[in-house]
């Protein structure tokens, strides 16, 4: 109690003098009381990380932070993109039956919805995310990939090969690279400069 007194009064005794000038005075000899930590021996400071691995954990860290916030702006950008692909799908739609052979425009209309919908959901998950373009965009196109896929699990086979003529395993494969990079592209477009 004297201690907590005589601090408050400037007048500190050489142990608390010694303590304070090597930088970890305790929270007594400082006048505050409550939630300061102290050590468990007066004389001892604190255990540190070294400058090299606290490094290494703010890096950690922010990598971290930078991986949340793109997957936030991936799944906040999905629903958006679905919305806008439906929107680009019944434009070529109407294009499509406003033409007096409408078959042979499926396909390439499809695929340029399927375009314009990556580029454009790319672009608003990097507007929305700020942190690491790239990184949004890549989530976003494995994201759309994968609810392609699943879309394309729901439908009959009869439906499922009206949507894909003549596509094979790897033009497949190539079409759902083709969305991911499209998105990636759509983020960089997207960044904030």
């Amino acid at each position: 109690m004297s201690d907590f007194s005589s601090s408050r009064a400037g007048t500190r005794t050489a142990a608390q003098r010694t303590h304070t000038n090597r930088g970890y005075a305790s929270s007594r000899s400082r006048g505050h009381t409550g939630s300061r930590r102290t050590t468990a021996h007066q004389g001892l400071p604190a255990p540190r990380l070294s400058d090299s691995a606290a490094d290494g954990a703010r890096e950690s860290v922010e990598e971290t932070g930078r991986f949340a916030t793109a997957l936030r702006a991936s799944l906040f950008a999905l629903p958006v993109t679905a919305v806008l692909g439906l929107i680009f799908l019944l434009v070529a739609a109407g294009v499509a039956y406003a033409n007096p052979d409408p078959d042979r425009l499926i396909t390439p209309l499809g695929l340029c919805a399927l375009a314009l919908t990556a580029l454009c959901g790319g672009f608003v998950s990097a507007r929305r995310g700020r942190v690491a373009p790239a990184l949004c965009g890549l989530l976003l196109g494995i994201l759309l990939t994968l609810l392609l896929f699943g879309v394309s699990l729901l439908l009959r086979d009869s439906t499922r090969s009206a949507l894909t003529p003549g596509l094979s395993g790897p033009a497949s494969f190539g079409l759902h690279a083709g969305v991911v990079v499209l998105a990636l592209l759509g983020a960089i477009i997207g960044r904030r400069r």
